[in-house]
């Protein structure tokens, strides 16, 4: 499969998740994939849309567009800067991701995803406690830089 394909692929799988096809994302992906993010690793197919069934629930993409970079592909290897725009538990949240992919036989074989949590949940939680929690985090890691 040329370069030129993967990157078609990688922005396929970006419109999938803006529409919330669970069934399109999974038929991009190898049997035997490794999704790993923030979330943890989930290896196989099976645990892939296990983990995506819960995240489609609670989040709604609304956009996910390149930044800096772009798509980068070398081989059957490739690097994709975005920035995604979404709605969490309906609360707006925007955030940059790097993902990393590997293909085989036309398919995803491993994605490697990156993404600030913490910049999430200050964006999103709601609440007393929750926001004092978060916020209490953000200070104690800005220490010393403000």
């Amino acid at each position: 499969m040329s370069e030129d394909n993967h990157a078609s692929m990688i922005l396929e799988l970006a419109r999938a998740f803006e529409s919330g096809d669970l069934d399109k994302i999974l038929s991009l992906f190898d049997d035997d994939i490794t999704f790993v993010n923030p979330f943890g690793t989930f290896e196989g197919k099976a645990e892939a849309e296990r983990f995506l069934s819960w995240n489609l629930k609670s989040v709604k993409f609304e956009k996910i567009s390149e930044e800096g970079i772009g798509i980068l592909v070398q081989g059957n290897k490739a690097f994709y800067d975005h920035k995604v725009v979404c709605q969490l538990d309906d609360t707006p949240a925007e955030f940059l991701v790097m993902s990393s992919y590997e293909f085989s036989n036309g398919k995803f074989k491993l994605w490697r995803q990156i993404f600030d949590r913490l910049s999430v949940a200050e964006q999103t939680a709601s609440g007393f406690l929750p926001q004092k929690a978060v916020g209490a985090i953000v200070q104690a890691a800005r220490k010393g830089l403000d």
